[in-house]
């Protein structure tokens, strides 16, 4: 059997608290979707706290510190906002809101939805800064309205599909383009 990394404790449990809420994350359900031993899992991780926090910086990583480096790769403002768009619309929408579920009965995870959130937002306030030349509190604001039509987005249609998120994303685009 091969050995069972870090890394794949962590995206398990990413897996299974889309597919389960915070319940997936406790050590024996975990132990039991990868048929391995708890001494395996603690072999990873301190304790679950520390598989927490591993697993919400390992989330923080992939689906905002990552999505940022990868649009930052982009020459144009045009670029960056296409890209930002692909890459934000082929998150896995489901495990988006699994994680703010899990924020609101985990301490951990709320700090680490808030530090996501703020990150996120003042990303999109700077591409609005450079994009159009807004001043810092309108870019911001702007960026407060796109990212909460993502995340309300998320919330009422989560099995939508990469290509009515962008559409909806570009539409939104326009109209703060026209505002």
């Amino acid at each position: 059997m091969a050995r069972f990394s870090r890394d794949d404790w962590l995206v398990l449990g990413l897996a299974q608290l889309s597919a389960h809420g915070p319940d997936g994350l406790r050590v024996e359900p975990l132990c039991a979707a990868a048929a391995r031993t708890r001494g395996s899992f603690y072999h990873h991780f301190d304790d679950h706290d520390a598989f927490i926090a591993a697993l919400l910086e390992h989330w923080r990583e992939w689906n905002t510190d990552g999505v940022i480096e990868m649009v930052k790769l982009e020459a144009e403002i045009s670029g960056k906002r296409a890209r930002l768009s692909a890459l934000a619309a082929g998150l896995d929408q489901q495990m988006e809101v699994a994680i703010r579920q899990f924020a609101a009965v985990n301490s951990q995870a709320k700090l680490a939805v808030a530090e996501v959130d703020e990150t996120r937002i003042s990303y999109l306030a700077r591409m609005n800064d450079e994009e159009r030349g807004e001043a810092d509190d309108r870019a911001r604001m702007l960026a407060e309205i796109e990212y909460a039509a993502f995340i309300g987005f998320q919330h009422l249609f989560p099995d939508a599909d990469e290509a009515r998120l962008i559409e909806i994303g570009d539409t939104l685009e326009q109209m703060i383009a026209n505002a």
